[in-house]
């Protein structure tokens, strides 16, 4: 099997199917990351509230960059 020259992946890519793929997938890919993100925040809220109720004081920061990882987030907590 060879490889395809750049002719035969310009054409595949400029196929009308394909763009409509990607073009669902590029949706798909954005709504899921937010919906992601906005789920993460919830469930880390809710953790710090539990342990705020306990009688710890609770805080929530950013471990590293957010272009590494979406979840850059950790609960501090000390008593």
């Amino acid at each position: 099997i060879s490889p395809p020259n750049k002719e035969e992946v310009e054409s595949f890519y400029q196929s009308a199917e394909n763009q409509k793929l990607l073009s669902y997938l590029s949706a798909y890919y954005a709504v899921s990351r937010y919906f992601g993100e906005l789920t993460e925040a919830y469930l880390l809220c809710d953790r710090a509230l539990f342990l705020k109720e306990k009688g710890y004081c609770v805080s929530i920061v950013e471990v590293f960059d957010s272009e590494l990882s979406p979840r850059n987030k950790a609960i501090i907590a000390k008593r």
